[in-house]
């Protein structure tokens, strides 16, 4: 009898990668979160991601935001390859193989009798296991239900959709060094109704901003739309890259203040260059650098290869600004010694290596480093005015002084330096560092690394002494201030507090926290509005700073048959919770009136249990005393209200109108 049975690699992505031993993540402990990502969207996840709720085929921002410190990596094509070729190989012993991607097949067994079909998939299981040493899943399936196209790929619709189907073709494209000249998008709508539109481009490639660029161009005025397929067509094996490729625009902004004049300015010119030279191209950023065609200076040079080395990241397109990289070294205690023998740890902004290597003639290594940020060093080198950093891999088990983007370093040092994003403050990570004297804290401020909503700082710990002091250095402002280190990562309050003070202390005391349920209306999409709607939906802008909602021309309008389906649309006609802007640097919060949901860039939020929250608790968050308490809370941060947030749990009222 003939059966055609669906294998599928569980978590290949990672699995090959992690198994080839090609990869820094050896060296990182395995309860450490770890992820393989490519194009701003995650492709796989180790076991420890399942804890932070991080899955494949989700934006790496939104990853980020769930797991401050989560370790990712570049896949690697070449391993992918040879793992793909060998799970084939496999399954060719038990039948017919037809492909349908790298990490899954169709395979026609013939000749099973139906009660030895059961043994035949626990044996094809075993033998992936034991030989290729991956997880797998073998079902029976019906072959009229099945597409055979390996180079296809399907999604919900969603904000993302476009860039996940587009990362998950370039991967199957990448692995197999093709091109498409040929795509077929299939769209359903929520009436179930399904159109076909097809686009045949000159050239074959597998760049993923033209996948993005051509998939949104046929897509051009579709409104209606539950579900999107992709195939692709007219394969090219070695394929040439195309010649042309789309205008990609800068990093949205959007909630972010405008940057000073000089900074805005220095962005764009790098912002240009990189489009103009299609830099977020890895070879052709290698090139453009081996050459420096334009003749810009070192620091503009680093600054380009930083912020095209990271464009990968959706919160990404970002670099160090060499003034900030110089105060840096200035101040710093551990590069007082010349000679030292520093250990790299994963990625670090280059400009920031370089003058380190300027102050001190340090002697670098690294590990945790992908090989393709070595090469873009390497090149940096050669027109480099400074001394060469000529990186060596890790050597050894003790250095004088580890730079690091992580905290989890296997690595022994007198002094440490981890560079992370401000969320980590609030981390689960951040006790295990407060055990030692942490020496400095260095705030970049806005501007100190450009291109990302977050905010980063450098801390500086001493492993040989017991907390006492810190300095906390305001690079942006050009102040420091010395605090109690017990007193700023206080485990009484949920975060540590860089700035904290006597003030801060007297309205936290008065306060009752941890009030407020955030509820975000992420669910509401474009196709929802409607003219002739029953239900107001409301923006941000319609938030004043005088706790109104002004129900104008600035709102939209949905069916209430149409958003039913949505959480928020159970609190469409309450008005005892409360509309509050979603991000920013200005907190605005006032009652919702009924009729009314909000739109992504609001939330509403809903007070726990039995607690009353009186028009006076309101007037208190808009008064200029809680803002300036809630920004030391946030340590000078713009703020992102989600549920479980610090954000969130600084919201209070006063003890005594509890």
């Amino acid at each position: 009898m003939r059966y055609l049975l669906d294998i599928k690699l569980r978590n290949a992505v990672y699995e090959f990668q992690y198994l080839s031993g090609k990869t820094g993540f050896k060296s990182i402990s395995k309860n450490r979160p770890c992820c393989i990502a490519d194009n701003g969207i995650v492709l796989g996840v180790n076991d420890a991601c399942d804890k932070f709720n991080i899955c494949a085929a989700e934006p790496l921002n939104e990853a980020l935001l769930k797991c401050a410190d989560l370790c990712n990596e570049e896949p690697k094509f070449d391993v992918l390859k040879k793992y793909s070729v060998k799970f084939f190989d496999i399954c060719s012993r038990f039948g017919l193989v037809n492909a349908l991607a790298f990490d899954e097949c169709l395979l026609e067994v013939d000749d099973v009798e139906i009660t030895d079909i059961y043994s035949c998939m626990l044996d094809i299981e075993e033998t992936l296991k034991s030989e290729l040493g991956t997880d797998s899943f073998v079902e029976v399936v019906d072959n009229s239900e099945q597409n055979i196209n390996p180079y296809s790929a399907s999604a919900d619709w969603s904000a993302f959709a476009i860039q996940q189907l587009a990362a998950e073709l370039h991967l199957k494209l990448s692995v197999d060094n093709a091109g498409a000249k040929m795509f077929s998008v299939q769209v359903s709508d929520c009436d179930g109704f399904i159109r076909t539109i097809d686009r045949r481009v000159e050239l074959p490639f597998n760049d993923f901003d033209m996948i993005c660029f051509i998939i949104k161009n046929m897509l051009d005025g579709e409104t209606n739309i539950s579900r999107i397929t992709v195939n692709l067509y007219d394969i090219h094996l070695n394929r040439e890259e195309a010649k042309t490729s789309p205008k990609v625009d800068s990093v949205a902004k959007k909630y972010r203040k405008k940057p000073p004049w000089q900074y805005q300015k220095y962005n764009d010119l790098l912002t240009k260059t990189i489009n103009a030279n299609k830099l977020y191209v890895y070879d052709n950023l290698a090139e453009y650098l081996k050459y420096n065609p334009d003749n810009l200076d070192f620091n503009k040079l680093c600054a380009i290869a930083e912020k095209s080395n990271t464009r990968r990241l959706k919160l990404g397109s970002y670099y160090l600004s060499a003034d900030y990289a110089e105060k840096f070294v200035s101040l710093c205690e551990a590069q007082k010694s010349n000679h030292i023998k520093v250990l790299i740890n994963g990625y670090i902004p280059f400009v920031l290596l370089y003058h380190i290597k300027e102050a001190c003639r340090a002697d670098f290594y690294y590990t945790n480093l992908d090989s393709r940020t070595v090469n873009l060093i390497e090149k940096l080198d050669a027109l480099s005015p400074y001394p060469l950093l000529d990186l060596k891999p890790a050597d050894s088990i003790d250095y004088d002084f580890i730079l690091s983007g992580t905290p989890d370093v296997q690595y022994k040092s007198k002094y440490k330096v981890f560079i992370v994003r401000k969320s980590f403050f609030a981390s689960a990570e951040k006790d295990a560092v407060a055990k030692n004297k942490i020496v400095q804290i260095f705030d970049f401020g806005e501007h100190g690394i450009n291109g990302t909503y977050d905010q980063f700082v450098a801390i500086l710990t001493d492993e040989s002494q017991s907390p006492d002091t810190t300095e906390v250095l305001d690079l942006e402002d050009n102040y420091s201030v010395i605090q109690n280190q017990k007193y700023i990562t206080d485990d009484k309050l949920p975060c540590w507090v860089l700035y904290r003070n006597d003030k801060f202390d007297s309205v936290y005391s008065k306060l009752e926290f941890n009030i407020f349920n955030v509820c975000s209306s992420n669910q509401i999409k474009q196709r929802d509005y409607n003219p002739r709607g029953d239900i107001r939906v409301i923006s941000s802008a319609c938030i004043d700073n005088e706790r109104n909602v002004n129900v104008d021309e600035k709102c939209k309008f949905a069916q209430s048959k149409d958003i039913d389906k949505y959480d928020v649309f159970e609190y469409a006609n309450r008005d005892d919770v409360f509309f509050a802007a979603a991000n920013g640097t200005a907190l605005k919060i006032a009652r919702k009136p009924k009729g009314c949901v909000p739109n992504p860039s609001t939330v509403l939020l809903v007070p726990k249990g039995d607690v009353a929250i009186t028009e006076k608790d309101i007037e208190f968050l808009s008064s200029p005393e809680f803002k300036s308490f809630y920004d030391v809370a946030l340590n000078h941060q713009c703020f992102t209200l989600s549920s479980g947030s610090i954000s969130q749990y600084f919201l209070g009222k006063t003890v005594a109108s509890a």
